[in-house]
């Protein structure tokens, strides 16, 4: 037998605040990383309404920076906006296709 699932009040919060990052995500108004910081405080910001508190647990909302994983993925996308504006990257991606052409087969082992 299938049984129905009733959506508590805190399961629809959550899934609404989902479906708002996927629209800044898709629709691209805000830089994804400036999307991702403005979900997480909103998080907590819902998470300190009085029928909230459930949602999220604000004492450990922003944990995951503590991961080097994380720091290190942020570091990679500094690194290339960087790259990407000084237009360096340019200039490399212009020497790869000088020397293997447009085929696919003949450029991943140039930058493998």
């Amino acid at each position: 037998t299938l049984e129905l699932i009733t959506l508590a009040t805190e399961m629809m919060v959550v899934l609404g605040l989902l479906a708002f990052t996927v629209f800044l995500f898709v629709s691209e108004i805000v830089r994804i990383d400036l999307a991702a910081i403005l979900v997480m405080v909103l998080l907590g910001l819902i998470a300190q309404l009085p029928t909230m508190e459930n949602v999220a647990d604000v004492s450990h909302l922003f944990d995951g920076f503590a991961s080097n994983a994380v720091i290190s993925i942020v570091a990679v996308m500094i690194i290339g906006a960087g790259l990407d504006k000084t237009g360096i990257m340019s200039k490399v991606a212009a020497l790869i296709l000088k020397h293997g052409g447009k085929t696919e087969g003949r450029i991943i082992p140039i930058i493998s």
